[in-house]
């Protein structure tokens, strides 16, 4: 089949559903549309959690604060981090925020 062992195994084990037969036994058999479920499932959850939630006061203050004021990502930050105000919130770093508003 041209793959690896490990690769075979893992499908199989995300495709093996539990079934009951009529005579109330449980037996276990391989579907491919289940596999494929699962790892669309299991793909949709994987990656990194978004920082929106967590830091979403902090963005609304950094999107007035470069789009109103002119300052950039890196001042937002920084100023963020020394003022008491923002002290005990989420801020995320300067490359992070950037990214968030597509500057690198």
């Amino acid at each position: 089949m041209d793959r690896h062992v490990s690769t075979l195994s893992r499908e199989k084990n995300r495709g093996t559903v539990q079934q009951m037969d009529t005579n109330r036994k449980w037996y276990e058999k391989y579907y491919p549309d289940a596999g494929v479920r699962v790892y669309e499932e299991h793909r949709q959850n994987s990656g990194c959690p978004s920082v929106r939630p967590k830091a979403s006061a902090f963005l609304a203050f950094a999107e007035e604060k470069i789009l109103k004021d002119k300052w950039s990502p890196d001042v937002v930050v920084g100023y963020a981090r020394k003022c008491p105000e923002w002290q005990g919130c989420y801020i995320p770093c300067a490359k992070t925020k950037s990214a968030t508003i597509g500057v690198y």
